[in-house]
């Protein structure tokens, strides 16, 4: 998740509330625990083109959090409309992420999410609202 989060930070996360596009949540994955941002919600349209510019329902994506835009390792057909109740998760550093790209991961249903990201307390000097 590199800018946003990097190799320990301490992050509060909470489970209840309404998860939208921008979040970053934690979900389980193979015995282990991802963190990606929410892009999309239920009944929104994916698209990905080769230079890596994600479109919500046919709009580019603003994406000031990412570095560097990447198409990544991507096996699903695109567009691809996010189904009820689920989420189409990426990693802040593309190139790197495996995430919902990923037809092992693809969306994310709501009980696979543990939490949503809200505050970093460690390091001190970056200590503050996760965005």
């Amino acid at each position: 998740m590199m800018p946003t989060l990097h190799e320990n930070d301490l992050i509060i996360f909470i489970t209840m509330g309404e998860i939208k596009s921008g979040d970053i949540i934690a979900f389980h994955y193979s015995n282990q625990i991802l963190i990606k941002r929410v892009i999309a919600t239920a009944d929104e349209w994916v698209n990905i083109d080769i230079d890596g510019v994600v479109y919500i329902n046919e709009s580019p994506l603003l994406e000031s959090y990412i570095s560097n835009q990447s198409f990544g390792e991507c096996d699903l057909s695109l567009p691809l409309l996010v189904p009820e109740r689920h989420y189409f998760v990426m990693g802040d550093n593309r190139h790197y992420s495996v995430d919902s790209r990923s037809s092992d991961i693809g969306t994310l249903s709501r009980e696979q999410i543990v939490g949503k990201a809200i505050f970093r307390i460690w390091p001190i000097p970056r200590m503050g609202a996760i965005r």
